[in-house]
């Protein structure tokens, strides 16, 4: 098995391209779990043509909207990386004639930050990322029912993850410093497009800064059980990674996430 590793991880090393299967609805790696192991698996293929053809299987059979990203060599680094924010631990890795499931561990070391103390990591969410993945993937399907008992369990599952998380807000201060009152600071909120305002938080760095590539804000982290201390008057809610997942949860739903789901 060792040698069967080593000589996976040289092709590749090696490789020009590869091809990653995407859902379309949440921008992300379409993530499934191996039903023996319980892993949390990404599929990348060799091949542009298998990878499309295991797209449009998923399509026929589980109704999966998905699409193919090609990622050229000297991207692969970054992308391995960012699969430990998802939660995932394992790529399925398809040539042509076969097979293989490589643990993340193997092809890219977990980042370093993990190993600083608590108080000086950066935040990270990769369980609650994991379960909204798997929840939005399930909701974006061609038809999906949204009566099934696996979507209420994949939707329960995901709630329990967002109340007991921290987050990161979007802040714009006015002028050089913050004001001890706040009155020179600005929180941002999107449009849904129905145009009714809703407040973003962010699971972690890579989303939020996703959302600030202008690099007018900072970020302030904020707990999600006192979400509602800093919600606007006019806005509809908030909406967890509005470039990605976008989960959105109304404000009337709030407090009784709060109330349920909250560790006594």
């Amino acid at each position: 098995m060792e040698n069967n590793f080593r000589e996976q991880l040289m092709r590749i090393q090696k490789l020009e391209a590869t091809y990653v299967i995407f859902c379309q609805g949440t921008k992300l790696p379409f993530i499934t779990c191996d039903e023996e192991t319980f892993n949390d698996q990404v599929w990348v293929f060799v091949s542009e043509e298998q990878s499309k053809a295991f797209g449009q299987k998923r399509l026929e059979e589980n109704q999966d909207v998905l699409m193919v990203a090609r990622l050229t060599n000297n991207q692969l680094l970054k992308f391995y990386s960012s699969l430990y924010l998802l939660g995932i631990n394992e790529v399925v890795f398809v040539e042509e004639e076969k097979t293989t499931k490589i643990p993340l561990e193997r092809l890219v070391k977990e980042p370093e930050y993990t190993k600083l103390p608590k108080g000086k990591r950066p935040l990270t969410n990769p369980q609650m990322q994991l379960t909204g993945l798997y929840f939005m993937q399930e909701l974006h399907r061609r038809k999906p029912n949204k009566e099934k008992p696996k979507l209420r369990e994949l939707e329960e599952e995901m709630a329990v993850n967002m109340v007991r998380s921290k987050f990161l807000m979007a802040l714009e201060v006015k002028g050089e410093k913050r004001e001890p009152d706040g009155s020179n600071v600005m929180i941002p909120c999107v449009k849904n497009p129905e145009g009714k305002m809703f407040q973003p938080i962010f699971t972690d760095p890579d989303e939020f800064n996703k959302f600030n590539k202008e690099k007018r804000f900072q970020a302030n982290i904020v707990d999600f059980v006192n979400i509602e201390r800093v919600l606007g008057k006019n806005v509809e809610g908030i909406v967890l990674n509005p470039q990605s997942t976008n989960i959105v949860i109304l404000k009337s739903k709030i407090s009784t996430l709060i109330q349920r789901f909250q560790k006594k």
